[in-house]
């Protein structure tokens, strides 16, 4: 198998030594090996300048996010294949050897199960879906493994902590010299790609038996905000990272969901949004200037919208979209 593995990293030191030694434990190695640094400042740049493997070392002199970070790394790479991570990943050591075996000509996207890091008891991701609210959807996040999600699957996405990517297929749904959207700097990038993917007739696919360990991230500073009773996940981020992700869902939205399904899955679509506005207005009325910052992106969200929607002959139907609703 011909793949490339590049791991995104900013300010994850304690996370670098097992996540770069998992990699080069796969069963099949990679091609080539890359690391790039967000402008670090916890010792990460220190360590990765002193790892001695045969990888290639990209540092960035500021954080530019995961999209972009994500573009700089399949321009880096030249695998018929990538592997993506996040630095906060350890993966098995046959990892890329279980999504081989599933690897076909239709699938821009395949993915592994996804376990808590600290209990691995725990789902942390079986693939990303769609909620009735048109939100990204780890399915099974949080819950008890207990083989429920054992079946080798399509899914809609996958989560962008450690997906493979299709070459054929990153070439195939590029804008303006972009895979993923800069414009979303982190959170949501996944699912943009990966429906925009749907769109273009590309699939993705689950694969049970490929595992990795992932230590998703909680706000260190929920402890001095007030506890909120409305739209707990998003809580538990950090204050600076919130607004990226309500206005990142938007620009989703926007570029890529049709009309025929934001109208059936409206009533779902209204309460979300009005847990949001009462989550923001009543618990953090701090991010409201950057929320309206942000907006300022739709317009290159529509133009995008305008560039897909083009190839609408092309398009995969509604009704295909739909099964990944959940």
């Amino acid at each position: 198998m011909d793949y490339s593995v590049a791991i995104i990293n900013c300010n994850n030191r304690d996370f670098l030594p097992e996540c770069i030694d998992s990699v080069l434990k796969q069963t099949i190695p990679p091609k080539e090996f890359l690391i790039v640094d967000n402008f670090s400042s916890d010792g990460s740049r220190e360590y990765i300048s002193n790892v001695k493997s045969a990888m290639k070392i990209l540092m960035n002199d500021n954080n530019i996010g995961f999209a972009a970070a994500g573009n700089q790394v399949i321009n880096e790479t030249t695998g018929d294949y990538i592997l993506i991570l996040n630095a906060d990943i350890i993966l098995k050591h046959n990892y890329i050897e279980e999504l081989d075996k599933f690897i076909q000509d239709s699938i821009g996207i395949l993915s592994g199960k996804l376990l808590n890091m600290t209990n691995k008891n725990l789902v942390d991701s079986t693939g990303q879906f769609l909620s009735k609210g048109l939100c990204p959807l780890e399915r099974g996040y949080n819950e008890v493994d207990t083989g429920k999600f054992n079946t080798p699957q399509y899914v809609f996405s996958g989560c962008g902590a450690a997906s493979l990517y299709n070459r054929k297929m990153l070439h195939s749904v590029k804008i303006n010299e972009e895979y993923f959207d800069e414009s979303f700097f982190s959170y949501c990038e996944d699912l943009d790609i990966g429906w925009r993917a749907q769109l273009f007739g590309w699939k993705a696919f689950y694969v049970p038996t490929a595992f990795a360990y992932h230590a998703r991230g909680a706000s260190s500073d929920l402890k001095t905000r007030k506890k909120p009773f409305l739209n707990k996940k998003l809580a538990l981020k950090p204050l600076e990272l919130q607004s990226h992700i309500i206005i990142n869902r938007y620009l989703v939205l926007i570029k890529n969901c049709s009309l025929t399904i934001f109208f059936q899955q409206f009533p779902y679509v209204f309460f979300r949004e009005v847990e949001t506005l009462l989550y923001v207005l009543f618990f953090v009325p701090t991010i409201i200037p950057n929320l309206i910052k942000k907006l300022s992106l739709s317009g290159k969200a529509f133009k995008a919208r305008q560039f897909i929607f083009k190839r609408r002959d092309k398009l995969r139907p509604v009704s295909t979209i739909s099964e990944y609703i959940l």
